[in-house]
Order: structure tokens, then C-alpha cells, then sequence
């Protein structure tokens, strides 16, 4: 690694690690090549976190997906027009989570 690369951002949710690339791909698994609806373009900037360990939390009375008494997001913005996605952090710490448990194992067995 370049010393001018900055190490990625990760946070631990639900007590997964999730990354930026983890969020893209997450994203990317459901195939959607989805547009803004304010413009139409097809270029999505994601950000995990705004710094390190901080991430877009809105408090809410509770419920399921809540964390701390809120919900966790990443965000998609069109590199267009700046309209604005949020993604549940706890959907993508779920989905890392499942796709660990179904990856084969590549234990000594041949």
C-alpha cells in the first residue's frame, strides 16, 4: 500500500466488520441497474461512513433492523445531481454475514 493510501473505512454493526467494497459489492448482488429518479443517470458515489467509526444514524422508537435505539445507514448519492439514497448498515452486515456461512470451505480436504 501507497503511504498516500488511506486504509479503507470499516465499521463493526451487529459485530461484522463491513467495508466500502463490502457495500458495493452488496449493491452490486442485486443485479438492479437503477437510475436516478430525479435525472435518470446510472453513476452511484457510496460512502460508508462520513469518518472513522462514525455512520449516518437516525434515532427511531424502536423496531426491528434498530440499533441503539435508531437505524444505521451508508448512503448512495448521483454523481449527477446529488440526490440521495440511504442503505441499512444492518441489511449489509446481515448479507455479509449469510455470505460467509454459504462460502465453501477450503479446508485441507481434497
Amino acid at each position: 500500500m501507497d503511504t498516500d493510501e488511506k486504509a479503507q473505512p470499516s465499521l463493526t454493526i451487529d459485530g461484522e466488520n463491513v467495508t466500502l467494497d463490502d457495500a458495493i459489492e452488496f449493491l452490486a448482488s442485486f443485479e438492479a441497474t437503477v437510475g436516478c429518479p430525479i435525472c435518470a443517470a446510472k453513476k452511484w458515489n457510496v460512502s460508508l461512513t462520513p469518518g472513522d467509526e462514525q455512520y449516518l444514524f437516525l434515532a427511531t422508537t424502536g423496531g426491528k433492523g434498530s440499533v441503539k435505539y435508531g437505524l444505521a445507514f451508508f448512503i448512495t448519492e448521483c454523481d449527477s445531481c446529488g440526490y440521495t439514497r440511504l442503505h441499512s448498515l444492518a441489511k449489509l452486515a446481515e448479507w455479509k454475514k449469510k455470505k460467509k456461512s454459504t462460502a465453501p470451505s477450503h479446508g485441507g480436504e481434497l
